[in-house]
């Protein structure tokens, strides 16, 4: 089965299968296989500054993850450990960097040659430590969705961490897995039985899992 897909900036497909990767060429309708290390499991796509498909590989055996970038002819590229025994590590590129959710609340900043140049943690909600499962870039801004449901904004010009008025509504109430946040300021949040969206310009909140259900 497919678990995560990509196009790139040259419009080629980048198509990611537990253990393989493959890389379709739709004007030429070929398809090229992307080796990967033995028993690795693909996720989190995502194209950086330079256009450089990078992945999130788990090592089903050991548990471990790494950042690797993609290379359609060899395996041993350049690659990124990160800490923690779990799969899948969120992504974005944001300017010239890309930005990982690389271990728990630890977000990462990579510059265009692979180093890792900041380490940065979101605050912690209480004594509880909530796991960065979402990344997405919109204008200058990164956005930034918890395992707790938690939304944060940061911009690399006040390297400050704000908490989104969403998280008011929808902390602790359902288990998040994805964000879309919308030019206008409008977010929606959703995950498991949750979809909820923020209406930036009556700064609401409404449910809109239950009427999709109906």
């Amino acid at each position: 089965y497919v678990s995560d897909l990509h196009i790139d900036a040259r419009n080629q497909i980048w198509v990611a299968h537990p253990r393989q990767m493959s890389l379709l060429l739709p004007e030429i309708n070929r398809t090229i296989s992307v080796p990967l290390p033995d028993g690795t499991v693909p996720s989190n796509l995502t194209e950086d500054a330079k256009g450089r498909v990078w992945a999130a590989l788990f090592d089903e055996k050991s548990g471990a993850t790494r950042l690797q970038r993609l290379d359609t002819t060899n395996q041993n590229t350049l690659s990124i450990p990160v800490p923690g025994m779990y799969a899948r590590r969120p992504m974005a590129r944001l300017g010239k960097h890309l930005y990982a959710g690389a271990w728990e609340n630890e977000l990462w900043k990579i510059d265009a040659g692979g180093k890792v140049v900041q380490k940065m943690r979101l605050p912690a909600a209480g004594s509880q430590l909530s796991r960065i499962v979402h990344l997405q870039a919109l204008g200058d801004s990164l956005f930034i969705l918890c395992s707790d449901s938690r939304v944060f904004s940061w911009q690399p010009r006040t390297g400050i961490f704000s908490l989104h008025p969403i998280s008011s509504f929808i902390q602790d109430k359902g288990k998040a897995a994805t964000l879309l946040a919308e030019p206008g300021g409008n977010v929606w949040v959703a995950g498991q039985n949750i979809l909820w969206h923020y209406n930036a310009a009556a700064g609401q909140v409404s449910d809109m899992d239950e009427p999709i259900r109906q």
